[in-house]
């Protein structure tokens, strides 16, 4: 004989709910009762709010899932380039200006436009169309995208000798300084989010330390 006990006796299955799940029915239907209970209660919370839901909704979707505010109004832009506002190569230097104007770091994405990869779309429709993602590389970054085929503009072409990039290659994302030099080391590959954060606060604080050493050492030369 199987004993289980609840500590609430509001979640006590029925006599009909016992009878139906058998031995198993004082664990599975105080499961079921509590899960409706939550349900109940965070539709009572999201009403307090102003905010409608379903118990569907409020069961089935976690939080990072539900529609974000900062992307509510975008459009998307070509499926590659994901929810990110970037700067293109003809605007290269108004992003460097301003990212030098602003004391940040640049990211430049490099990628086919059109895409001819599965690991291409695969990045625009994830990461870097996911809300926190977006709002990192756009906060704490210059973003530019610049095209790595032969559909690109020339400017495009120049940028990607720039930086020694191939054409037709998969997509990388580097961090770098207004001078154009890493702050993390390239990588190629790298499409999950969690590693997109490391490398992105990796970088944030090199360009910190770079931008404050720059700043001492004018203080210096003006004494």
């Amino acid at each position: 004989v199987r004993l289980s006990f609840v500590s609430n006796p509001d979640l006590l299955p029925t006599a009909s709910e016992s009878q139906k799940l058998g031995t198993r029915g004082w664990d599975d239907a105080g499961r079921a009762r509590e899960r409706e209970r939550r349900a109940r209660k965070s539709e009572r919370d999201l009403a307090t709010m102003g905010c409608k839901a379903t118990k569907e909704e409020v069961v089935s979707k976690t939080e990072e899932e539900k529609v974000d505010s900062i992307l509510v109004g975008r459009e998307k832009q070509a499926r590659e380039l994901g929810f990110v506002s970037w700067y293109r190569s003809t605007d290269f230097e108004v992003a460097r200006r301003l990212a030098k104007e602003e004391g940040k770091a640049m990211v430049i994405l490099f990628t086919e436009i059109p895409g001819s990869m599965q690991e291409t779309f695969d990045f625009g429709d994830k990461a870097l169309s996911h809300a926190r993602i977006v709002e990192l590389l756009e906060s704490k970054f210059i973003p530019v995208a610049i095209q790595n085929n032969s559909v690109g503009l020339d400017e495009d072409r120049r940028i990607l000798k720039k930086f020694g990039e191939k054409s037709w290659s998969t997509p990388v994302l580097r961090f770098v300084d207004t001078e154009g030099r890493d702050l993390v080391p390239r990588r190629a590959g790298i499409y999950s989010r969690s590693a997109i954060k490391a490398r992105a606060k990796a970088a944030e604080n090199a360009n910190r330390t770079k931008v404050l050493d720059e700043v001492r050492g004018s203080v210096k030369r003006a004494w």
